[in-house]
């Protein structure tokens, strides 16, 4: 028996060259002192593309704010697992996230820009974009955002719980300061 193997072209050699770029993953990043990135409700949007040909390496990087709105920043907070977005922007608050040193240093591109959603979109990947084909935008432009589970409580997730707490105990009174949260949002 012989092995037969065949190989099919649009008939442009370059085709087979070409790269054809998937969304793999997507987290909200915040950056710890130590240059850490941790994944969380909220922090800045990355997103993470494969080449399905191999031709080219997988490419991390940021959603420009371009065409963004209330309606897409729902949309992608339901593909990240929750219920809505809170919150979202860009400049000033995004580089309180990852500050704009952490980008320059390791030279993050943007990767998605010009997000456009209609009304009747009910999936973020269905959404109108410019997905990896260069864009018009500076890293003050980066998408942020605050997502929430729907609870009344999205500040005092199980993951945070115990972790970098302090308690205190007075006059039959308990105090858990969790010191996690307070980093997250105040140093950088």
């Amino acid at each position: 028996s012989e092995d037969l193997w065949l190989k099919c072209s649009s008939g442009d050699d370059d085709d087979d060259k070409k790269p054809d770029w998937e969304l793999i993953d997507a987290n909200l990043i915040w950056m710890n002192e130590y240059e850490e990135a941790i994944n969380g409700t909220e922090g800045l949007l990355v997103v993470v593309f494969e080449d399905r040909n191999g031709h080219e390496e997988t490419k991390v990087g940021t959603v420009c704010d371009d065409g963004f709105n209330d309606h897409a920043a729902n949309l992608a907070c339901k593909q990240l697992g929750y219920k809505y977005a809170a919150e979202w922007g860009s400049e000033p608050q995004n580089f309180e996230y990852v500050p704009s040193s952490i980008l320059e240093k390791y030279d993050v591109p943007i990767l998605i820009d010009d997000v456009r959603c209609s009304n009747g979109t009910t999936n973020i990947m269905q959404c109108e974009a410019k997905l990896m084909e260069g864009n018009d935008c500076s890293w003050s432009e980066n998408l942020w955002l605050k997502c929430s589970s729907g609870d009344d409580d999205d500040d005092d997730e199980d993951e945070d719980e115990g972790l970098g707490g302090l308690e205190l105990e007075f006059g039959g009174a308990k105090l858990t300061l969790n010191l996690n949260k307070l980093r997250r949002k105040w140093i950088f």
